[in-house]
């Protein structure tokens, strides 16, 4: 739990200088060499403990979607399971709004999934680096 915590505070400062991309490229250098020992399913179980970490964490501190979605990518990822952010847009009252979340093979994590449906969503690689 204190690894999410110190993740959440310390990507404050580059997300707000350096923006999205340039914090993911920073995270990616900071990697570990990812290692899948067990199939998907055998860690589904690992999966599901990071998410509800990272939900807790970042209603507790109130932590806005994209901060949210880039920890729990970057948490999956250090544990060498693979997902992917999106980012979406909808439109209420004349108003564009916008929304990141985390998914693993098409399945939206930590979030209903009837909610972010309402966002229309950017390409896939939009918000992929490799």
């Amino acid at each position: 739990m204190a690894q999410a915590v110190g993740w959440l505070l310390i990507l404050s400062v580059p997300l707000r200088l350096l923006g999205f991309r340039r914090t993911q490229l920073l995270l990616l250098s900071l990697r570990r060499t990812p290692t899948r020992l067990q199939p998907l399913s055998a860690q589904q179980p690992k999966i599901d403990q990071i998410v509800r970490l990272v939900n807790r964490i970042c209603r507790f501190l109130r932590v806005a979607c994209l901060r949210r979605s880039l920890i729990l990518w970057w948490m999956l990822y250090w544990h060498g399971i693979d997902s992917a952010i999106r980012i979406g847009v909808r439109k209420v009252d004349q108003q564009l709004e916008a929304h990141a979340w985390v998914e693993q093979d098409g399945k939206v994590l930590g979030e209903r999934a009837a909610y972010v449906e309402q966002y229309q969503p950017f390409p896939a690689d939009f918000a992929k680096l490799f």
